[in-house]
């Protein structure tokens, strides 16, 4: 496969650079070089599609008849061209034509023997032809076909470009009209020439003879020889003297009234002044080219002037300045003026031609197009490629929509302020995404350029080239999807270095692989004893999939594809389920349709699998294998990182368990051992003294209830979460009990009131309530203990009391381990702690703390 995709850039390459070849060469090509150049271009056709004859042909309006204008290789020397070659009836062909479809026939035999298309390429040696209109100005004016001896399978590129060299012939056609035009107008104005200087002659004999006449005026035959030169230099529309004041004051002398009045509309008698007729942007430098013109410089320009009527006209002007004898100063100027109206419209049409034929030809694009701006700044699009539009996006032609009916909605805002830009005379170019006539959803590089009117004033227009860019993207996503796989390898990594918790290191290894393949769940099975159980699984919306997978579990013997995995230590893909005979139907997992699993592996033993799966068939991409891949190795890790963490953990289990013994021989197994005894001497008392033996069963039961608090209390200790689902009344209450069973006193327990703790807060009081009592176990010789627990309007008071010894406040506050412990607990929570104590009489204990 990668060979053929190879295969295909590579033709994809030449195709690019045949087409940029061709658009290049042509657009500075002399005319008089075109016809060779076309001829090179079909050359060039038949060698790359490697057909056996490319050819341009001229069709007259009935297409009954057409001409061949330039064809490659030439025909034989014994074939001679006519100027009209019939066209037999191909009916339903010469419609497609008259249409502006293209004609392609792959293999004459696959056409009926009746059909005279037939006989018509039997008739000229091939066996394939694709035939491409030539459209100029939406009429279609001939063809452009190419044969091939053998079938030939025609695709939409070969269209293309045999659609592209059309348009180079039309483009080339019309910068030969615009050169014919020119050069009739070159014409033109040479006959006008030379019948103006006929009329010169005429008048240089006149003058000649006035000279001789008037020998002894100097002054005067300096002037008119001046003038001679002047007007017979330079052949003009209309002509004129100024004569120039010492305060530089104009005054026109003379000028060719008729032609005057036949340019401007205004007549001498209207009066004329050197910049009142130019229009308001060229006055300003009318009056600046007179000045410098009195300074003694000749001057030349083209002015836009305003004619009597409103008309707008171009005219090219020249000054020449007439020094005085001594040449101190101009005395007079003479000056001459050609109109150059039709020059310039040639020009500017001349211009939007070449604009229009440089972007369509010089950028090699999927569609182009051309808008129309009005003076509102109204866009409307004028014309579009429509085959390679329609090729893109899927429309018919003729349904171009309105300006941004393509663009996703996410891109229409960015459009529209591209579109924006251009109209100010920017060259704009952005990526969007367009949603083709089927929904799909493809990538376009677009560029607009703007075009501006020939007083570069406005924009009029402005093209668009687009390029589909969809594949380069999907690379691009590729490419972040592989960044995104490489991050969330580097996140396990980090969770790896951080932490020995399994657990938490397999919820990262789940969420990140949800991270790079989204919409996707996934699931590590540990083995244990051939038995494949799910251990971990990642969240999803599939209803109470979380909850089923607590109970799969598989024997590889009842697993034909796990065991396949398990046994050959390779990935298994299936892309439908449904297809797997071996796939194991659980009505939970109904939903799968697409399923990986790849190995978890210690060194070349599998201990589990990695799987992955999704709800749509044929959903996996394979290049995120080597990614699951990874996980799976990353995975192992952490489990093999989770055992030696356990084996670590096992010295310090037993010395738990060792730290247990002890705390049960010192407490709950004396308290226990007192129970026994009272048990043991209850019937005898019983049979005795029923009083004290009611007051012993009283006294067995504080002590089991206690011996009980204290078990729950180790149990805790051992395992601190357990704290978590416990509230705070309650382990004061188991407090309480354990303290009467290790010291036989009943505290007095009041709680008042509920109220939902901060887990810090709560084991904090926990833990100041616990210190408390075991300093009066230990230190105080009470009788009489009481507890008070408090929730009222967010405010949390623990208050412990005793009747005990007590002791002196300030000698024990910075001396007791204990209290500065109960101290340093309350502060972390900010908490107020407050002890008093009279010595002989009571100790009351304080905590507040408020939410």
């Amino acid at each position: 496969m990668a060979t053929g995709t190879q295969e295909h850039l590579k033709f994809e390459n030449a195709f690019q650079q045949l087409l940029i070849n061709l658009a290049t060469r042509f657009i500075n090509q002399p005319v008089e070089q075109m016809d060779e150049a076309i001829t090179d271009a079909l050359r060039q056709i038949a060698g790359f599609l490697g057909s056996i004859r490319s050819s341009i042909n001229q069709l007259d309006g009935e297409l009954a008849y057409y001409k061949p204008l330039y064809v490659w290789p030439p025909f034989e020397q014994d074939r001679v061209l006519t100027d009209r070659v019939p066209i037999p009836e191909l009916g339903f062909y010469t419609s497609y034509l008259n249409t502006g479809e293209a004609v392609k026939i792959s293999n004459r035999y696959d056409l009926p023997e009746s059909d005279p298309f037939r006989q018509f390429l039997a008739n000229l040696n091939a066996c394939a032809i694709v035939v491409v209109p030539i459209l100029r100005q939406g009429k279609v004016m001939g063809f452009i076909s190419t044969t091939w001896s053998k079938p030939q399978g025609i695709q939409a590129e070969i269209v293309g470009l045999l659609q592209v060299v059309g348009e180079i012939f039309v483009n080339a056609m019309d910068r030969r009209d615009n050169e014919a035009r020119i050069s009739k107008l070159t014409e033109d104005l040479t006959e006008r020439v030379e019948e103006r200087t006929q009329e010169l002659v005429s008048v240089n004999k006149q003058l000649q003879n006035q000279v001789e006449e008037r020998e002894r005026v100097g002054k005067a035959l300096q002037e008119s020889e001046e003038r001679y030169r002047i007007v017979t230099e330079v052949i003009s529309d209309y002509a004129f003297l100024y004569a120039v004041e010492p305060d530089n004051t104009l005054k026109l002398e003379w000028i060719t009234s008729e032609s005057y009045e036949r340019l401007s509309g205004y007549s001498v008698r209207d009066g004329l002044q050197p910049s009142s007729a130019y229009s308001i942007e060229y006055e300003q430098l009318a009056r600046k080219d007179v000045q410098r013109t009195i300074e003694g410089h000749i001057t030349e320009r083209e002015y836009r002037v305003l004619t009597k009527s409103g008309e707008m006209r171009w005219i090219y002007m020249r000054r020449f300045p007439i020094w005085d004898a001594e040449h101190k100063r101009v005395v007079r100027f003479y000056g001459v003026a050609q109109e150059i109206t039709a020059r310039k419209k040639v020009e500017e049409a001349l211009r939007l031609s070449e604009e229009r034929y440089r972007i369509v030809t010089g950028v090699i694009t999927d569609y182009a197009f051309l808008c129309t701006v009005d003076e509102n700044q109204t866009v409307k699009i004028e014309w579009i490629t429509e085959d390679s539009f329609s090729r893109l996006t899927g429309y018919p032609k003729g349904v171009w929509g309105e300006p941004f009916m393509l663009y996703h909605p996410e891109d229409v805002q960015l459009a529209r302020e591209d579109t924006t830009r251009t109209l100010m005379g920017e060259i704009t170019q952005s990526e969007y995404r367009i949603i083709t006539l089927s929904g799909a959803i493809r990538w376009v590089n677009l560029r607009r350029y703007p075009v501006w009117d020939g007083q570069h004033e406005r924009i009029i227009q402005f093209y668009g080239v687009a390029q589909d860019i969809t594949e380069r993207k999907q690379i691009e996503a590729t490419e972040r999807e592989q960044r995104k796989m490489t991050e969330a390898l580097l996140d396990i990594a980090d969770a790896l270095n951080s932490t020995l918790d399994l657990e938490e290191v397999l919820d990262r290894i789940l969420a990140n692989l949800e991270r790079v393949a989204p919409r996707n769940i996934g699931s590590i099975f540990l083995i244990e004893s051939d038995v494949a159980r799910v251990v971990r699984v990642s969240k999803s919306n599939i209803p109470g999939w979380e909850k089923a997978t607590e109970n799969f579990q598989f024997r590889l013997e009842n697993a034909p594809n796990l065991l396949w995995v398990y046994k050959t230590g390779q990935p298994l893909i299936i892309p439908d389920v449904k297809d797997n005979a071996n796939w194991i139907d659980v009505p939970a997992s109904r939903w799968i349709r697409c399923h990986v699993c790849i190995p978890i592996k210690q060194g070349e033993q599998v201990i589990g699998f990695l799987t992955w799966d999704n709800a749509m068939p044929n959903s996996f991409n394979p290049s995120m294998l080597s990614g699951l891949q990874a996980f799976a190795h990353q995975t192992a890790i952490a489990i093999t990182n989770a055992k030696l963490y356990q084996q670590g953990q096992a010295l310090a289990v037993l010395e738990d368990r060792q730290r247990l013994a002890r705390d049960l021989h010192d407490a709950v197994t004396q308290t226990l051992f007192s129970a026994n005894m009272i048990a043991e001497m209850l019937p005898r008392q019983w049979e005795n003294d029923p009083e004290q033996a009611r007051r012993g069963l009283n006294q067995m039961h504080y002590l089991t209830r206690g011996a009980l608090a204290e078990m729950r209390l180790l149990l805790m200790e051992l395992r601190p979460e357990a704290l978590e689902g416990v509230s705070l009344a309650r382990l004061v209450t188991q407090l309480s009990e354990a303290f009467t069973g290790q010291t036989g006193i009943i505290p007095t327990l009041v709680i008042t009131g509920e109220m939902t703790l901060p887990q810090e807060v709560k084991v904090a009081l926990y833990r100041i309530a616990q210190e408390a009592l075991n300093n009066i176990s230990k230190h105080a010789r009470a009788t009489q203990v009481s507890i008070t627990l408090t929730f009222h309007d967010m405010v949390v008071t623990l208050m412990v009391s005793d009747n005990g010894r007590g002791f002196i406040v300030e000698q024990t506050k910075s001396g007791s381990l204990g209290l500065k412990i109960m101290r340093e607990r309350a502060e972390k929570i900010n908490a107020l702690f407050h002890i008093e104590s009279l010595p002989g009489i009571k100790t009351t204990l304080t905590v507040e703390w408020m939410g």
